[in-house]
């Protein structure tokens, strides 16, 4: 055999440089003894049998294209890999992803309510006069008399209203001033008693008279000016009496009511009471009636109610039929009664805020002939629900443990579970459970939901196989046994033929490798 030995500093393969490393190329021949004569550079006699180029790096001898072959290899085999494998983790967070909450048919039986509303509102007129009480300094001409103090009782009549109005006349001077007689007259606002101040009398130095006349409004408001007049020996001292006539009485109005109402269910009423007056009242009090309907209380006290206060008054109303509830709200002006007027219309509707009672998730067991029922109830309403109680009706018996599940209150959104346990002789495939509740009145509820019986009550077994019994016309599941792993072998499920396919390859890539190395 024949070695000739080439050194090569540098050499380029797949188009790359491989620049400052020595490679020897070794290129061996070996010739076998043939018939034929040689030819070329060859020995004569001789063929070449094999011819093999190896290259070698760093002292090692490699065979040629192997790395760029191997490379190839993974390749291919990697990407559809990492394809399926995403595929897989897809379907199975979509599996997983992927649930159906049981719900409940059946009648419901509920009842509803609503009704409109009666509030109203308040304006007061005002007057420009600060009081009734204002101090003057009226003198008569040639005597030290004048008028220093008015006063009205009460402070602002309204029109009708009766008062008291009171003139004090100082004498200011040195000697004694005499009068003849006192009048009052001139205006919308009279004198009731006109023969009380005929007679005259003196007023002496340093002292005052006070002379006091019984008046009452006209139907005219705003500030009126009855004239006082005092005759004197020499003259007359007159002056014009401010008195304020105000119409504005006490407002009542709705604060809160239900939004609708219910034949036969109590809800809660708000009033509120307003003054928008110049003056205070006294004796306010609240008196409620209705004709079809009871109120609670049929009255409330309250009192002095100052000018622009307020003060709010709960009631209860139970509607029995549809009409309207009256709230008189009765006070005195002074002495002088009078009564404001409010009056609510009461119809029925359905009450959309109520709440809303729903069962789901729904289970049936049976263990040694007593059938189990759980599951999950929601308050689906707007307002919250108290002392809930479940349990079975038909013809079922309850049984304990759990004759009836008493689950208490749920606010609005909010669920709790339950167990119910009965017997049923007549194996029926569908059983009632009634539900009832109360409302923050104590307004009971009443409803009832079928729940399909999916367990055969024959086989008298402890479990029977795995839970059911949805609620008619809903199906649901609480999730697979063996959680994310489950949903990926049911998702692999689609996926068999491409399995098959990488497994095809990666075998043909094994084999091919092996052959190589032979």
């Amino acid at each position: 055999m024949m070695h000739n030995r080439i050194v090569v500093n540098s050499i380029t393969t797949n188009s790359r440089q491989f620049a400052g490393t020595r490679r020897e190329i070794v290129i061996s021949s070996a010739y076998h003894n043939t018939s034929t004569s040689a030819i070329g550079q060859d020995a004569p006699g001789k063929r070449p049998a094999q011819r093999s180029v190896s290259v070698q790096r760093d002292g090692v001898t490699r065979p040629p294209g192997r790395r760029d072959t191997v490379r190839r290899i993974t390749t291919v085999l990697l990407i559809p890999l990492a394809f399926c494998f995403l595929i897989m983790a897809a379907s199975a967070v979509d599996v997983n992803n992927t649930s159906v909450s049981a719900t409940t048919t059946g009648t419901v039986v509920t009842t509803g309510m609503s009704s409109t509303g009666t509030s109203g509102s308040y304006t007061g007129s005002s007057q420009a006069v600060a009081s009734a009480t204002i101090a003057t300094s009226a003198t008569s001409s040639g005597t030290g008399l004048s008028v220093t103090k008015t006063a009205l009782d009460p402070e602002v009549l309204m029109p009708g209203d009766t008062g008291t109005l009171t003139v004090e006349v100082s004498n200011t001077g040195n000697t004694a001033g005499t009068y003849n007689h006192a009048n009052l007259a001139g205006s919308s606002v009279a004198n009731r008693d006109t023969t009380q101040y005929l007679s005259g009398g003196t007023v002496n130095p340093g002292s005052k008279m006070v002379f006091t006349f019984p008046v009452q409004a006209g139907s005219t408001e705003g500030v009126q000016y009855p004239e006082f007049s005092l005759a004197l020996d020499a003259g007359t001292l007159r002056y014009p009496v401010p008195v304020k006539v105000d119409g504005t009485g006490l407002v009542a109005s709705i604060a809160t009511q239900p939004d609708a109402y219910v034949q036969g269910l109590k809800d809660p009423v708000s009033l509120s009471i307003g003054n928008p007056r110049q003056n205070s009242v006294s004796g306010v009090q609240i008196i409620s009636s209705g004709a079809g309907s009871t109120v609670t209380p049929t009255s409330v006290f309250i009192g002095a109610l100052a000018s622009n206060g307020q003060v709010s008054k709960d009631f209860s109303v139970t509607p029995d039929t549809e009409g309207n509830v009256t709230f008189q709200v009765r006070y005195t002006n002074g002495l002088n009664p009078h009564t404001a007027t409010l009056t609510v219309p009461i119809t029925f509707s359905v009450n959309k805020a109520q709440a809303d009672l729903l069962l789901s998730n729904i289970a049936t067991s049976q263990v040694s002939g007593v059938t189990h029922v759980t599951g999950d109830i929601t308050n689906a309403g707007l307002t919250g629900a108290r002392s809930i109680v479940i349990t079975s009706g038909g013809g079922v018996t309850p049984t304990d443990p759990d004759k009836s599940a008493v689950v208490g209150s749920l606010a609005a959104d909010d669920f709790s579970s339950f167990e119910v346990t009965f017997t049923d002789r007549t194996n029926a495939r569908s059983v009632p459970m009634e539900i009832t509740y109360k409302d923050a009145e104590g307004n009971l509820f009443n409803q009832s939901v079928n729940v399909d019986i999916a367990v055969s009550n024959a086989t008298g077994q402890n479990g029977g196989g795995a839970p059911s019994g949805a609620p008619s016309g809903a199906s649901g599941t609480r999730g697979g046994t063996f959680g994310v792993f489950g949903n990926i072998t049911r998702a692999a499920g689609g996926l068999v033929l491409p399995i098959i396919v990488i497994l095809v390859i990666v075998g043909g890539a094994a084999l091919y490798l092996r052959r190589r190395r032979r």
